[in-house]
């Protein structure tokens, strides 16, 4: 009973993050331009980093990496800043971001799943628990226990139990599923960008 309510609870966060970071992002089109989204948010940038030279570097990687990207740099920038305030090292957000969004961008993900999976996957990075964490990236429509279980040669349900009995290590879970996002989905952000001026 408690492990249905922990999912429950677990859900319904994600989607109340998901809400906000979707419509964040849709307020953010209407009114501002990339350059003056990266300008706004020098300050809250510099406040987290304790360095205005930091936080230009960070949203300057950002706003690269937006180019190579189908999310808007909104849900980027809001992304990272909650990354950073959970604790996850500014040096860390751009290597974790970009796997992340080619592994949304495979499953024709929107800014909403691919904010998820971020999120997710900081908090699997800070050592937060692998199950509840893994299973919502799972939720979202990226295989998590199935990719990890082919890394560490068990099947899905293997991988489920290691979780769940805490012998699988979130931070460790974290660095297994960003390489395979990388060689596995390597470079379909940026396929889905091409795709989007074509049209």
């Amino acid at each position: 009973m408690t492990g249905s309510f922990l999912l429950t609870g677990c859900r319904a966060i994600i989607c109340l993050m998901l809400l906000c970071i979707c419509t964040l992002n849709m307020l953010a089109q209407e009114v501002e331009t990339d350059d003056q989204l990266a300008a706004r948010a020098l300050p809250t940038f510099t406040k987290l980093l304790r360095s205005e030279k930091d936080a230009r570097e960070l949203i300057l990687n950002l706003q690269n990496h937006k180019a190579h990207s189908p999310y808007q740099l909104s849900t980027i920038l809001t992304v990272a800043q909650r990354l950073i305030v959970a604790g996850v090292s500014s040096s860390e957000v751009v290597p974790l971001i970009a796997p992340c969004a080619d592994a949304a961008a495979a499953i024709n993900g929107d800014d909403g799943t691919f904010g998820g999976v971020a999120l997710l996957m900081g908090a699997l990075k800070i050592k937060r628990d692998a199950y509840e964490n893994l299973y919502a990236i799972d939720q979202l429509g990226v295989p998590a226990f199935d990719l990890l279980g082919v890394q560490i040669g068990r099947t899905r349900e293997q991988t489920i139990k290691l979780a769940l009995d805490g012998r699988l290590k979130p931070d460790m879970a974290a660095e297994a599923l960003l390489e395979i996002f990388t060689r596995r989905y390597g470079g379909i952000a940026e396929k889905a960008v091409r795709a989007q001026k074509k049209i």
